[in-house]
């Protein structure tokens, strides 16, 4: 329960630095800089007001392991895909894969955007018989609402595939 009432006390005046006198588990001696008091059952309250709110994500961070591959070379292929909702604002979007064909190199195509409109890098490797690291990062301003993020590739040839494996997402607002 201490961390319910520390983060109650934070909702209810995050602006006013506070001490807790003598034992932690005894909240009735919880006191504000500015003198402010609060008995338990308004910390109660006010944990209530706090679970109640819709949870929200400080960083969105999506990842996936598993190799695919295609011979696509006209379409993108969506290898990771993350939906989220963003307030209006500026937002870091990192992101990195690991790519490799089957012969050394070979051309192939990846790219990572937000609602196939706003790119982060659109990039044409170079990749081995080996994996091969790709990624970057972008500072982007979003507007509030439904966003989706995705890393997306295809080949150069229908000949020679492209494999991509160890993808990862993470948009952090700025």
């Amino acid at each position: 329960m201490a961390t319910n009432y520390r983060l109650a006390i934070k909702y209810l005046d995050s602006q006013t630095p506070f001490q807790l006198d003598g034992d932690p588990e005894d909240y009735s001696n919880i006191t504000f800089t500015s003198g402010t008091t609060y008995t338990e059952a308004e910390l109660d309250i006010a944990w209530a007001a706090l679970e109640a709110l819709p949870p929200r994500e400080d960083f969105i961070y999506q990842e996936e392991d598993n190799e695919s591959s295609t011979t696509s070379t006209k379409s993108w292929v969506k290898k990771l895909s993350r939906d989220f909702t963003s307030d209006a604002g500026d937002y870091l979007v990192e992101w990195r894969a690991e790519g490799r064909a089957k012969k050394n190199n070979t051309k192939a195509y990846v790219k990572c955007d937000i609602d196939d409109s706003i790119s982060i890098n659109d990039n044409e490797v170079l990749v081995n018989t080996g994996n091969t690291s790709i990624g970057g990062f972008k500072k982007v301003t979003l507007t509030a609402g439904a966003h989706n993020v995705s890393i997306s590739f295809k080949a150069s040839s229908s000949k020679k595939a492209m494999y991509i494996q160890n993808t990862r997402l993470k948009v952090i607002p700025v």
